[in-house]
């Protein structure tokens, strides 16, 4: 029965499983790597590869992950841990350049260039809250970007705009990546996660801006508190992870 155990939370579980565990410590592997040990067993990616990383804060937050399940393991809301298994086990056989290739997709066709002008008082609000965050991205990375509009097309970013950035996505590291992608498809925007990332937001600002439509909405309509205090936490969680995996992962 423990070994089924072991089996099954090898896999990227889409259910809670049991709790099979006791402890969970942080184990020093060498001078500069670190594993996660459940009852002084290694932790293990999917494919079976033993779990290390070059930062002491990250082992020390995915153990937290673990000893926080209660009667089930979750995985699915084991963001560092799971972000921690792709990056081991690259289970698609993605390159850096794919990623960045799928980040520029996302960048041309970023939330904050699109306004609702279905609702004006909504429009004016994203183009006040949005603008400066696509005026920062342009002295920061010196790069021509799109002004928030109301056309339903992505903007055609300039050649090399896109050459630019896709020299500062290529500079990063395999972790780093999977950390921005991972906090990119949660927000639906390349340039609030950078934002995030050069700490020119935090993630409750990054979360907020990247929701303006649905708070306007519940701001009018009102609002179903615990569905949607749930649903802000969650993303909360999910960028706060990117960003955390990006900034201390680099694994063995």
């Amino acid at each position: 029965m423990q070994q089924l155990r072991m089996i099954l939370v090898r896999c990227f579980a889409t259910r809670p499983i049991s709790r099979f565990y006791k402890s969970v410590d942080v184990m020093p592997v060498d001078l500069n790597r670190f594993s996660i040990r459940l009852d002084q067993r290694p932790l293990k990616t999917p494919k079976g590869r033993i779990l290390t990383v070059d930062s002491e804060p990250l082992a020390l937050c995915i153990a937290v992950e673990w000893s926080s399940q209660r009667a089930n393991v979750d995985l699915a809301r084991m963001h560092l841990t799971t972000l921690c298994f792709t990056a081991i086990d690259n289970p698609n056989q993605l390159t850096n350049g794919q990623v960045v290739d799928d980040l520029l997709k996302h960048l041309e066709s970023d939330t904050i260039f699109f306004i609702n002008d279905q609702l004006p008082e909504l429009g004016q609000m994203q183009r006040d809250k949005w603008g400066p965050i696509i005026q920062w991205a342009t002295h920061r990375f010196g790069v021509s970007l799109a002004t928030p509009s109301v056309t339903m097309f992505p903007p055609t970013l300039a050649a090399n705009s896109v050459a630019t950035m896709r020299q500062y996505f290529l500079s990063r590291n395999w972790c780093w990546l999977l950390g921005c992608k991972f906090a990119v498809d949660s927000l639906n925007s390349v340039l609030l996660t950078l934002a995030a990332c050069e700490h020119r937001l935090d993630v409750t600002e990054a979360v907020d801006l990247a929701t303006l439509e649905r708070q306007f909405q519940t701001n009018r309509w009102g609002r179903i508190e615990w569905a949607h205090d749930l649903e802000e936490q969650e993303l909360r969680c999910r960028v706060s992870a990117g960003l955390l995996f990006a900034k201390f992962a680099c694994l063995e």
